[in-house]
């Protein structure tokens, strides 16, 4: 459930989710809900996880190139489990910025919101504590490592991501995008369900998801007024 720099897309058509304005729209609607509730928990989680992802880089004026969900063998046995990606470029995740640029606050919250709005959407779909999910994650989860990587950085302590002072600052900030995702769980909802239905959806798919919702507040907006 990585989040990627690499670009990619992904060709499904979407129609638009602008405003329903007939009888027809609403039962469509109505009808991708019901599907949707119908499908297995974990589909749903990862569904979730990537939509997570996708708003919060929306939220650091990023246009995620797509993302999507899948299952594959996960072991030698043929156990299967559902993996998804968000496909995120730009200059996210630059851990070469200079610490005492104006760049740095920004690229640390840009690293650490966009690596754990995914277990925190997550969290918030399967009804669990954010800070219950992101503790129970491997010490190599690429997306939590991520962030405390960049928690490390914004503490000085450099890359040292198991420093004793790491966790409760990542908990902290995982208590923001938690506030965040909740204002914004509309959008998380919209991804997520085309998410759990189709299986992917490329660039002009979230655009189109995203069309008639408000827009999507930028971090430095929710930094000044609050999420």
């Amino acid at each position: 459930m990585a989040v990627e720099t690499k670009k990619k897309r992904f060709a499904v058509p979407h129609k638009s989710k602008k405003k329903m304005k007939n009888k027809k729209d609403k039962e469509k609607a109505s009808s991708l809900t019901s599907a949707f509730f119908s499908m297995p928990n974990q589909r749903r989680d990862v569904a979730f996880h990537e939509a997570g992802h996708v708003v919060a880089a929306v939220a650091f004026g990023q246009l995620p190139h797509g993302a999507s969900i899948g299952y594959q063998d996960l072991d030698d046995d043929g156990v299967q489990g559902a993996l998804g990606t968000a496909s995120v470029s730009g200059t996210a995740f630059d851990l070469s910025v200079d610490p005492s640029s104006p760049a740095h606050p920004f690229r640390v919250a840009e690293g650490v919101w966009v690596s754990l709005a995914g277990y925190v959407a997550e969290a918030r779909v399967a009804g669990k504590p954010f800070a219950d999910v992101i503790r129970s994650c491997d010490d190599e989860d690429p997306d939590v490592r991520g962030a405390r990587k960049y928690v490390a950085w914004s503490l000085g302590l450099g890359r040292a991501v198991g420093h004793e002072a790491v966790w409760p600052e990542l908990l902290r900030r995982a208590s923001e995008v938690d506030a965040f995702i909740v204002d914004h769980w509309r959008h998380v909802e919209a991804i997520g369900l085309v998410l759990s239905r189709d299986g992917e959806i490329d660039q002009e798919g979230i655009t189109d998801v995203l069309d008639g919702l408000p827009d999507v507040r930028d971090w430095e907006e929710v930094e000044t007024t609050g999420a």
